[in-house]
Parts: structure tokens; sequence; C-alpha cells
């Protein structure tokens, strides 16, 4: 009998599962427009059954990864929560975690469920699900009812996020939380329901630090880039609100990052105080990570080369032999390299060099409402801008730490929704034109790389 499926648990992992399904594609009726319901919520029920069903074959084989941190998330969070203090009692993982978010996460998972890792794993893809409305508000912020669509299908089909639902590992919960970032800065951005956009940006970068501590700072910064985004062409008024309300909110998250006592609340265990917001501990973390990086890092060229194609080690034949995590992962990347990337390449070029018309704060729900319609109408440009500035922030954090994997998945939803911006900005022969050139000229590369160099 599989782990966690014991008679005392089975009814409870039943509901489980069946929530982690049905809970998201609750939330994208709810949020979605009339038109798409159906067809959004019978595509994510699909999706959901059918990646269950996947999830269990893979857990079967392959339960952790070779050199994750995944058994150790595991064994903490096989425990007993007494009282409802417990059930938010970060504190009580600083000998096993200097981050307690998500052991304490799977820790309420064990509480219903039992030791189930399939559960726990259930609850990554649950979280996956749950970035589709996410996205489809984001997408119909940015450009109407069709970019919001595709923006909630292009998540879906994201298989590079597929890996981080098949392990133990906290990147999923970090990418929903960088989303909901993203979510509330559009909405700012685009002056659609300005207060929440404000509440979602401080719910998740306060969130974000029992997970990742120093993404919050990331948060920070991208607060300051959609207030410069913000400025032009609004009233004076609306400039000086948004920037008390910008200093008021970086005011309060330094004030908290660079208090050990109030971090050791948040989840953040370090003695040395490494992951507090001091420059002492910014320095630190700089020193270590460049003296790992490697020549491959160094240079800032070859660097991007790489941050954007993810991995091609699934290209080599002479990996085909053993089956690992590491190859999973690379496998889950082929995808994106063939379709996802020359579709953001062309995505990215279009925001930075064309110009498009900014719908003001006053029309942006005409403009929404137009495009229902008409494809993606007048895009909001400066929302488009700030997917940009994003992935290029990520791209310096991943430099910096020398890391192209995890550390970079954040930027898969907004790279994939850029990608789904230009697929319906072209026509149907351009895309196929695209596709087909691309994959014809990386195939020819890849043949000629791995049979005269490797």
């Amino acid at each position: 009998m599989r782990q966690g499926f014991t008679p005392r648990h089975r009814a409870v992992n039943v509901i489980f599962l069946v929530l982690m399904v049905a809970v998201p594609a609750l939330r994208a009726m709810i949020v979605s427009d009339r038109a798409d319901k159906v067809a959004l919520v019978a595509t994510m029920l699909l999706f959901g059954c059918a990646a269950l069903s996947c999830l269990w074959l893979i857990d079967a084989a392959f339960p952790y990864t070779e050199i994750g941190d995944d058994p150790a998330y595991f064994r903490a969070s096989v425990r007993t929560l007494d009282g409802i203090g417990d059930w938010f009692n970060l504190q009580q993982f600083q000998e096993t975690h200097t981050q307690a978010g998500y052991p304490l996460l799977l820790t309420w998972v064990n509480q219903f469920c039992g030791p189930s890792l399939y559960d726990r794993k259930a609850l990554n893809l649950g979280i996956f699900l749950l970035l589709v409305p996410v996205w489809y508000v984001i997408g119909r912020e940015i450009g109407g009812r069709r970019l919001a669509f595709a923006c909630a299908l292009a998540i879906l089909l994201c298989t590079p996020l597929w890996f981080y639902c098949m392990f133990l590992l906290k990147d999923m919960v970090i990418v929903f939380l960088q989303s909901l970032l993203l979510l509330g800065l559009v909405q700012v951005l685009s002056g659609a329901r300005g207060a929440r956009g404000y509440g979602t940006i401080a719910l998740s970068t306060i969130l974000i630090i029992p997970f990742r501590s120093f993404l919050a700072l990331m948060n920070g910064a991208m607060l300051v880039v959609a207030s410069l985004l913000s400025s032009q062409g609004t009233r004076k008024s609306s400039r000086l609100g948004r920037i008390i309300i910008t200093c008021f909110l970086l005011g309060a998250l330094f004030a908290v990052g660079r208090d050990p006592a109030m971090m050791q609340t948040l989840g953040v265990h370090d003695e040395t105080g490494a992951h507090t917001f001091s420059s002492n501990s910014l320095d630190a973390q700089l020193a270590e990570q460049s003296a790992r990086r490697t020549t491959n890092y160094s240079n800032p060229a070859w660097f991007m080369l790489i941050y954007l194609v993810g991995e091609i080690g699934a290209f080599n034949p002479k990996s085909w032999g053993t089956l690992n995590t590491d190859e999973i992962r690379a496998i889950t990347m082929i995808p994106w390299i063939y379709f996802g990337l020359p579709l953001f390449l062309v995505g990215a070029r279009s925001i930075i060099f064309k110009r498009q018309n900014r719908p003001s704060a006053s029309t942006a729900s005409d403009v929404r409402q137009a495009s229902q319609t008409a494809g993606i109408g007048n895009p909001n440009r400066p929302c488009l801008l700030l997917l940009m500035a994003f992935v290029v922030a990520y791209a310096l954090i991943s430099w910096m730490i020398s890391d192209t994997t995890r550390w970079r998945m954040p930027t898969m939803p907004p790279m994939v929704a850029i990608s789904a911006f230009a697929w319906c900005s072209m026509k149907s022969s351009e895309r196929f034109l695209l596709l087909a050139s691309w994959g014809g000229l990386l195939s020819v590369a890849l043949v000629a790389y791995y049979m005269l160099v490797k």
C-alpha cells in the first residue's frame, strides 16, 4: 500500500487531492470572463487529473532528487502541531532550516494526510494550478480577454515548472508568491484596483521572507520600477500618492529586514545574521557567490544565453543511458527551447522597440472591454515593460549567485506571458515561419555541436 494511503487517512487523502485541483479551478471560474469560464475550468480540471496520475507514477519511480533538500523537508514536516500557536510558529524549525516557511507548509499537510510524500507533492501541483487564474488576470489587465486566455494556457504548458511539482522543493511556492507580486504591480500600473494591488504587493513581500528572504529586496526594487513606470501620464496628485505609498512600504520592509528578532519570528533563523537586510550580510552573500562563480558565468553574454535556454543536457546522446532527476529537469526544458523561447524573443523585441499608446487610468477599463472581441487591442506597454524588468532583474540575481535553474524559475511565468503576447500579436503564417525556421536551425546546430564539439 502506498505511503500515506492507510485506511485511517484514505478519505482525507482523496479529499485533499480533489481540493488541489478543484480550488484553483473554482478560483479561475470566479476571475475569468463569462465566455472563458467553461473552457478554462474544463482545461484545468482535465490537466489537474492527468497531472495527479502522472505524479503518482513519478513519485513511485523518483521519490526524491539526488542532491536536493527534499528529504530534509519531508523529515522536518513529520511532526504534530498541538495547538493553534504551533500552526503559525515558524521558530519550531530553527534546528533544521534557516528559512522555515516551506517546512511549516508541509507540516500543515501532515496534520491531515499523515506522512504521505505524494500528498506533499500534490500541494505543489495545487499551487502550480493557482498560477493560472493569477496570470489570467494579469493578461486581461495588460491586453484583454484574448491575451488573458493565452497567458492561462501558456502557464499550463510551461513544462519547466512541471519539474517543481514532481519533487518536494519550495520553488513552486516562491514562483506563486512572485506572480502575486506582479499581479499587484500590474493592478497598480493599470489603474485597476490600486488599493488591492498595494495590498497584494505587501502580502506577497511578507510571505516571501520565510521562503527566500532576500527576494523581499527584489520586491522592493520592482515596486520602485513600477512607481517610475506609473509616473508618466498621471496627475500630480496620483504621482505623489504613489510615491508616498512606495516610500512607506519600502521603509516597513527595511525596518522588518534589519531586525533579527522580527526575522526570526518570520522563520529566518541564522545566528550569523547573514539573511538580514544589512550591508554586511549583503556583502558577505555577494562575496561568497562571487568566489563560486564558474567560467561560464563570468562572461555576461554567454551567461545570458545559458539563462534564456536553461539547460541543453537532454540533447546530449551520452545522457540517454540512465534517467535521473537532473535528466528529467533537462527534458522539461525542451518544449520551452523549441516553442517558448523564440516567441519570447519576438515579444521582448516588440515590447522594447515598438512603442504603443498607453491607455490612461480612466480609460483602461474601456480598452480592456474593447479588446474582448478585437484581439489584444492596445496593450498596456508599461505593464509589459514591468514584466521585462522583472526578467532582467532576476537574470542579474541569477548571475550574482551563479544559478540558472531553481533561482530563475520565478521568471518563467512572465517569460511565457511575453511569449503569449507575441503569439497573439502575430499572424498564423508568421508564427509558423518563426517556429519552423527556429526549430530547423536549432536542430542543425545541436547535431553539429554534439557531433563536432562534444
